[in-house]
């Protein structure tokens, strides 16, 4: 029997869903359902990412020297745990008090949050191929003063990662958290993270998505904010094959505020889709989302960035700007934002550019004696740059702009 084959068995015995299909007896109707879907997020890439399910498999635990390279570097900067070909391991985490965290080996039976289990494409492939989970819970008024981090390495052909991850601030505590999705072969990559701030809390989440030409990555996000919670997310993507994004945010008691960041450097026939879901469900809220992409040599990227305001709900400011660069004629990009505003007391604004180098720009510089290619670099690298501002912690800021210059260099330097 085949892995995809496996995969849709533990489908049919784990799931029946509500939308028209109370029970799937075949696996020729699962697959039709799956590929309708896939066809309607992956576009044409359904048959090639099932094609790939077939040859994916669970990973040997095998380390190289390259490996324990680097994970001597991350132990010496980082707190936190390794996912290494999915066996998972702490490091320095007796450093870290008041803090909850655990890693467990999810059965077929497992359970987890139902609201995750719509009928979408991503969570229906997450969910079926969840191996493992992480619990995170930091107690109430304590401010953690390292970086936790997360790091996902694969480096073995052909692996499936599959995590359901789990983070709970506790009231009035702050958290640094660090997610690095980082693999050298090809490989399936899908991640659940659901998070939950409560009252007065903070988390900074940075996530870098830096995977192999021929990875796929899922990831679905939902977050919970609940009175005067912060979250900061700040999102890199630097290379990969294909690039799913699901970001959920349920904003549902008062003066909530949400940041977030986007960088996408995409070359190489690379595939982006994003979607971004704020929903504001209480008064005196705000969010502000930035995206920023460098788009190169035949690569396609989509995103829907929607923000929702509930009947009655005032004083909310909401703003959406996506800046985008493009360095090739062959490259598509389609940004959808959205606003659904059912309530007057608002101030919500959006933007969208979508743009190649100004030739005025490099005119001027040239004009000044810089030579035109090292003025094509520096609006570049300036464009990309300013973003990572926004990122506290020097060391996660040092590792991101290592990748960002390592693909810089590849396409365009």
């Amino acid at each position: 029997m085949s892995y995809s084959s496996k995969i849709f068995n533990i489908l049919i015995n784990k799931y029946h869903y509500s939308a028209g299909i109370t029970k799937i007896h075949h696996q020729t109707t699962l697959r039709f359902l799956l590929n309708k879907l896939c066809q309607k997020y992956f576009k044409t890439l359904s048959s090639k990412f099932f094609n790939f399910l077939n040859s994916v498999k669970y990973a040997q635990h095998k380390k190289s020297k390259e490996d324990n390279k680097f994970f001597n570097h991350i132990r010496e900067k980082y707190l936190g745990i390794l996912q290494n070909n999915q066996e998972w391991s702490f490091f320095n985490y007796s450093k870290i008090m008041n803090t909850e965290l655990c890693t467990t080996n999810c059965q077929k039976n497992v359970h987890f949050d139902a609201s995750l289990l719509n009928i979408d494409v991503s969570n229906i492939i997450q969910s079926t191929l969840l191996k493992n989970a992480v619990f995170i819970k930091f107690r109430k008024n304590y401010t953690c003063k390292k970086t936790l981090s997360l790091f996902n390495y694969l480096s073995s052909p052909n692996v499936l990662s599959s995590t359901h991850i789990t983070v709970h601030v506790g009231r009035n505590s702050f958290l640094n958290l660090y997610m690095s999705d980082i693999s050298k072969k090809s490989a399936v990559n899908s991640v659940i993270v659901n998070i939950v701030l409560e009252k007065n809390s903070t988390l900074e989440f940075t996530s870098l998505q830096n995977e192999h030409q021929d990875t796929f990555n899922i990831r679905d996000m939902k977050v919970t904010q609940k009175h005067g919670s912060k979250f900061i997310f700040n999102n890199v993507c630097t290379s990969g094959n294909f690039f799913f994004n699901n970001v959920n945010i349920y904003q549902d008691e008062e003066s909530g505020i949400f940041n977030t960041n986007w960088i996408n450097i995409a070359h190489s026939n690379q595939r982006i889709y994003d979607l971004v879901d704020v929903n504001h469900n209480a008064s005196n809220c705000s969010s502000s989302e930035y995206f920023k992409g460098l788009y190169y040599n035949n690569c396609k990227r989509v995103l829907e960035n929607i923000v929702k305001i509930e009947k009655g709900i005032k004083n909310i400011v909401s703003h959406q700007e996506s800046r985008n660069l493009i360095l090739s004629l062959d490259s598509y990009i389609k940004v959808l934002p959205a606003m659904e505003v059912n309530s007057n007391n608002v101030q919500c604004t959006h933007g969208v550019v979508i743009d190649r180098v100004n030739k005025g720009t490099i005119f001027y510089m040239c004009s000044r004696g810089i030579h035109r290619k090292t003025a094509e670099n520096i609006i570049v690298i300036s464009f990309l740059k300013n973003l990572l501002k926004n990122i506290t912690c020097k060391s996660i800021k040092d590792d991101i702009w290592f990748y960002i210059r390592f693909q810089l260099q590849r396409i365009i330097l």
